[in-house]
């Protein structure tokens, strides 16, 4: 995957990055005025994020950089983050089933294993991901441009 991404500061061969969150907000007709998407507004998420980077093309503090994650990662944290929540709920709710027919009970115990897998996730991810550096910045864009095109 790769898309635009500002220099905030660098260290070594490493960089904080200012990324715009440009796929996840597409398509929502807030993002096209300039503010936040909705989803981004529900759960108070900003526009644009930071992230660690390796600085494989030198840039400095102030640069428009080209960066990089490999598609396989991307697609791994997101069958994470989207599916596997969807696969615990269902088979907790059929775990459930062997031991009672009231479908509120069914229900709340499979709302229940999703978000206590949402919460295992955060925590997981969050902690294995921190120390690596999986986005790379691949190239300083000449012109500068905006981040967001």
């Amino acid at each position: 995957m790769k898309q635009k991404a500002l220099v905030l500061s660098t260290e070594g061969d490493s960089a904080v990055i200012e990324v715009a969150r440009v796929t996840a907000c597409e398509g929502c007709h807030k993002f096209k005025e300039g503010e936040g998407c909705v989803a981004c507004s529900l759960f108070d998420l900003k526009r644009k994020m930071t992230a660690n980077a390796v600085n494989e093309a030198c840039a400095k503090p102030g640069d428009v950089v080209y960066i990089s994650t490999p598609s396989k990662t991307v697609l791994f944290y997101s069958a994470v983050v989207f599916i596997l929540p969807i696969i615990i709920g269902i088979a907790f709710y059929f775990l459930a089933s062997l031991f009672t027919d009231i479908t509120a009970i069914l229900a709340l115990i499979s709302v229940a294993a999703v978000i206590l897998t949402f919460v295992v996730i955060h925590f997981t991810l969050d902690r294995s991901a921190s120390g690596k550096k999986m986005i790379r910045i691949i190239s300083v864009c000449k012109d500068n441009t905006d981040i967001t095109e």
